[in-house]
């Protein structure tokens, strides 16, 4: 095997593999990134059993074959060369890196030892660009569990029918629920209707992958594995396996408030400046902050205060809907939830000052629906 490529290309893909491929392993081959030729391209795989990657590269390539390279070592050596034209050459356990000003041996580890990705279902479930993908995870990703006291609440639900695309996300403190209608997608119905718990940490992934890319050649193909057992995420130039989380998700439905006494209307950037304005003075582990949709005054009331740094207090006008009601939230949650919202005016519905808070967008639009818990934390009102 031998092959002509650029050293951005080169570095570019490693970059990618180093992701994915495994720090902490037993199995010293997942440290490895696969290369092997496949028509006249580079193919470059990597794995840590959880997610895997497969990205190409072209070049002028002659011959066939298969090796595996460190790829931290790897990545750090061909991105820190000249922008150049190198060539790898495979002889025996070694692969060559030449370039016009500079030359690294590696050795290798046989490509027999790596591990075999599954087969790919003809069948595209779902097909996004990258502008509207970063912007259905951008809504629903912050709501997903990130440690493994739950697995299945480290995923997020995505299911497709005739009607539109519904995610959800929870970690028992706030979920997120959105659904899309096609046409907003520019996307086609599937012809089978799905349902699957993809991991979060892959969605954060594909986002990241999406950063800066557009046009055809960025469009992302959603296709299970032929055992489908795993999604594949699929552009041109790059392929993203992850294993599907085998849980029955949680009846999210259920804890979905529908009667209020109160719904509060405001400026969505207003409150988000006045959050984390308030933060700033909020309780270092709870991040407590107190808000009072004030019906008298037609405001919202942000304030936080602790032994240590003082007390802070911020008003911001708001359509006040029924009666005044104080409760308190963790300023994180209301700040995430907030930023997933893409609308100009948003509404915060609650019934008591213990029961979940309604967050939706203020929106003309009946093609998407967005919807956003957060569970308060319990004033003390032993005093009151």
């Amino acid at each position: 095997m031998k092959a002509d490529i650029l050293q951005e290309k080169l570095a570019s893909a490693f970059a990618l593999t180093n992701r994915v491929a495994s720090t902490k392993t037993t199995l010293p081959v997942l440290a490895n990134t696969k290369i092997e030729t496949e028509e006249g391209r580079l193919r470059l795989s990597s794995t840590n059993l959880e997610v895997s990657l497969e990205c190409w590269v072209g070049g002028n390539v002659e011959g066939d074959g298969a090796t595996t390279v460190p790829t931290a070592l790897f990545q750090n050596y061909v991105q820190n060369i000249a922008p150049q034209k190198v060539t790898l050459d495979l002889d025996g356990n070694n692969l060559r890196v030449v370039g016009a000003s500079s030359k690294a041996e590696f050795v290798t580890m046989s490509a027999n030892d790596f591990p075999s990705f599954p087969s790919v279902s003809d069948t595209v479930l779902l097909t996004l660009s990258p502008v509207k993908l970063q912007s259905l995870l951008k809504k629903i990703l912050f709501a997903a569990a990130t440690n493994e006291g739950r697995p299945v609440l480290t995923g997020v639900l995505c299911r497709g029918t005739q009607d539109g695309l519904i995610l959800v996300a929870t970690d028992g403190f706030r979920l997120a629920e959105l659904t899309v209608d096609w046409t907003v997608l520019d996307a086609n119905p599937p012809s089978e209707p799905f349902e699957m718990i993809i991991p979060a940490k892959m969605l954060r992934e594909i986002g990241q992958f999406s950063a800066g890319v557009s046009g055809e050649e960025g469009m992302w193909d959603m296709r299970l594995t032929e055992d489908k057992n795993q999604v594949v995420f699929t552009t041109s130039e790059l392929r993203v396996y992850a294993r599907l989380l085998d849980a029955a998700y949680p009846p999210y439905e259920n804890i979905i408030p529908s009667d209020f006494t109160v719904t509060a209307t405001f400026d969505r950037d207003a409150l988000l400046r006045a959050v984390r304005t308030t933060a700033i003075f909020a309780h270092s582990q709870s991040h407590t902050v107190t808000l009072t949709m004030d019906a008298d005054a037609n405001a919202i009331i942000l304030s936080a205060e602790s032994n240590e740094l003082g007390r802070q207090e911020t008003t911001i006008p708001a359509t006040i809907d029924g009666d005044t009601l104080t409760t308190a939230f963790n300023a994180n949650y209301v700040l995430d939830s907030l930023s997933g919202l893409d609308s100009l005016e948003a509404q915060i519905h609650m019934r008591t000052a213990d029961d979940p808070a309604l967050v939706t967008p203020v929106s003309v639009s009946d093609n998407e629906r967005n919807r956003q818990i957060i569970m308060p934390i319990r004033l003390d009102r032993s005093n009151s």
